[in-house]
């Protein structure tokens, strides 16, 4: 078995331990936000710190420039695309903000950070918070737009500060300068980044256990939608790289990360907002059941090319 398959098998049955923990009530109804809550604002900060946590490298530099780079043109190419769809959908505005939300913003930072670290290792981690970066931008500009465009609401400066944007700030710092840390500090920081991965799993894990497959599956769109977001995109990140002669790092972070299922978010903002919640939350489940097929074959298709 490689090591790839072998990474995302080790994922996936933390996944099963989180299914079969609160399928038996090992752990409460409770447990899943407070858990989501831990990895979003703490695990998950430490895992972009220490995913920085090298040695100045001028290659390196010039790789979190590029990947920073592409991952803007790929969010604008993906918000043109999502811009351009609505006839397409045929869906009322309050569904269809979901649908946007969808398109254009994957789970990066709570799937995508540490299924790299996982597969990758660091320095994949590395590059992909620069992508995690641009993520956060459009998650409180464009997101909160698709959700408020007919209310004519503003977005707030205050709203793009969050532990994960400082820690990356921060660890981009520590990377430039010739700072180096006490060897207890960075244990610390290490054994907090290494809680982010396991626990994201195993709340993946407590999810499956509140979704009747029966009725998951039934509608078209969310699968379609769901097919878009985890396997048509990605592979033309993948192709149109691949033929700019892209390769390592710069191909295969992009189209992972890229491929991660729809951002746990549209859930989150289509409630807040007052859009359809049922809508949103589908789209999510249904991208991210599918994910356990599609993130596998992805990582198997990169690592062939």
């Amino acid at each position: 078995m490689n090591n790839n398959l072998e990474n995302i098998l080790f994922l996936f049955l933390i996944i099963l331990i989180g299914f079969l923990a609160k399928k038996t009530r090992l752990v409460s109804d409770q447990a899943r936000p407070v858990l989501s809550q831990f990895v979003l604002n703490v695990a998950m900060p430490f895992l972009i710190l220490d995913s920085m946590m090298f040695d100045y490298d001028p290659q390196m530099l010039k790789n979190s420039m590029t990947i920073l780079g592409i991952a803007i043109v790929v969010y604008a190419v993906a918000i043109l695309i999502s811009e351009l769809s609505p006839r397409l959908w045929k869906l009322p505005p309050s569904h269809m903000a979901s649908y946007h939300f969808g398109m254009v913003l994957p789970n990066t930072g709570f799937l995508g950070l540490p299924l790299l670290r996982v597969t990758y290792g660091a320095e994949a981690a590395f590059y992909g918070t620069m992508i995690h970066l641009v993520f956060i931008a459009l998650n409180w500009t464009y997101g909160v737009y698709v959700f408020t465009r007919d209310e004519g609401s503003e977005v707030k400066l205050k709203d793009l500060i969050n532990p994960s944007i400082l820690s990356l700030f921060l660890g981009f710092l520590l990377f430039l300068l010739p700072i180096r840390l006490p060897n207890i500090v960075l244990r610390t920081i290490s054994s907090m980044s290494h809680t982010a991965s396991p626990l994201t799993m195993f709340i993946i894990g407590m999810m499956l256990t509140e979704i009747r497959f029966k009725e998951l599956f039934m509608s078209l769109k969310p699968v379609i939608l769901a097919l878009y977001r985890n396997v048509l995109f990605p592979l033309a990140v993948y192709f149109v790289l691949k033929s700019l002669h892209f390769s390592g790092p710069l191909l295969y972070v992009p189209t992972v990360i890229f491929g991660m299922p729809v951002a746990a978010n549209t859930a989150i903002f289509a409630q807040g907002y007052g859009k359809d919640y049922q809508t949103a939350t589908k789209v999510v489940l249904v991208s991210t059941v599918l994910a356990l097929l599609t993130i596998p074959l992805l990582v198997e298709f990169v690592g062939m090319g």
